[in-house]
């Protein structure tokens, strides 16, 4: 029970507060500090949830749950990553290590059995909120296959039952050959379930449309288009948005600060901005003002001499200092 207390507690406190937590972060200025802070937090939640009889994990889960709905998330993501991509290695070395397989020869039967329903529950347990939130069956059977291989938690919760005694060496290799099959399976499974079309509800889609809109800039090249993508990345930056790039092919940017988010995505000449309509009018805002500021470096370069002039006195300078070396 106090466990239990201290999970719906905290649980709680960390969505309602997030905001506030968020604001407290940004007052360190500093992106790096803020991540630092934010880990640090979370190591600490995990401490008061093993002291609470529960395992760390769940402690440093609550700490990203509150955190994962903030314009700070995606920064923290990527501050973060090299700690992520150190520990896991060691993580799954550890835990593979721990298998015996030589206990799992009498269950191996069991074992088969558990997997088979244990991934039949996770696409069924996935797939239908996923169906419920707007997908149509094949979109939610893409949610359920794609958490397949979604694993960690229970390698953990293995993990310290195992430590803790309460369960043998052949169960934990049970769970353990269960997500490696989970693993192996889903790629597969995946790929052939997006050989179909859409997995959304055409309703969804209709509602989504009428929700959002879209603010589309032409250039003439590529180059110039690149150009004024950097300019207002940087004017949202300046009005401390989160700017993130995902890591997807394509000039595609989320820009995010506590309730408002913006996609910003560049094909070719063209650059494109997608909000809320709510939104709309901010981001009109800023956008136009960028332009506009635009306005006054091409009058400044206008002024600027000839390209051929340019190129004419540094031709100049060059022959004067070869003659000079002489």
């Amino acid at each position: 029970l106090k466990a239990f207390g201290f999970w719906i507690i905290c649980t709680v406190l960390g969505i309602l507060s997030a905001n506030r937590l968020t604001r407290g972060l940004k007052w360190l200025r500093s992106n790096d500090a803020i991540a630092g802070v934010a880990l640090g937090l979370a190591l600490f939640l995990a401490g008061l949830a093993e002291m609470a009889g529960l395992a760390m994990i769940i402690g440093a889960y609550i700490m990203g749950l509150s955190l994962s709905q903030t314009d700070i998330a995606s920064e923290l993501r990527n501050r973060l990553h090299g700690v992520y991509n150190f520990l896991v290695p060691v993580f799954f070395c550890v835990m593979g290590m721990m298998v015996n397989f030589a206990a799992m020869k009498g269950i191996l039967i069991f074992g088969l059995i558990y997997a088979a329903f244990a991934i039949m529950g996770k696409v069924v347990g996935c797939g239908v909120p996923a169906y419920l939130m707007g997908f149509n069956l094949r979109g939610a059977f893409r949610v359920g296959a794609g958490m397949l291989p979604r694993g960690e938690v229970t390698l953990i919760i293995a993990g310290v039952g195992l430590s803790a005694g309460a369960i043998g060496a052949d169960l934990f290799g049970v769970a353990i050959v269960t997500l490696l099959i989970a693993s192996i399976i889903a790629p597969p499974i995946l790929v052939k379930s997006f050989d179909g079309g859409s997995g959304l509800r055409k309703e969804s889609l209709l509602k989504k449309e009428e929700r959002g809109c879209r603010i589309k800039l032409e250039f003439p090249s590529p180059h110039i288009a690149s150009f004024i993508r950097n300019r207002i990345i940087e004017a949202f930056e300046n009005e401390e948005f989160f700017v993130h790039r995902l890591n997807i092919e394509g000039l595609i940017y989320h820009i995010k600060k506590e309730d408002i988010f913006i996609t910003l995505q560049q094909k070719q000449g063209q650059i494109e901005l997608s909000t809320s309509e709510e939104n709309r009018a901010l981001v009109s805002l800023i956008v136009m003002e960028e332009i506009l500021a635009l306005k006054d470096l091409f009058e400044a370069i206008e002024k600027v001499k000839r390209p051929e002039v340019v190129c004419e006195e540094l031709a100049v300078g060059l022959l004067s200092d070869e003659q000079e070396k002489k």
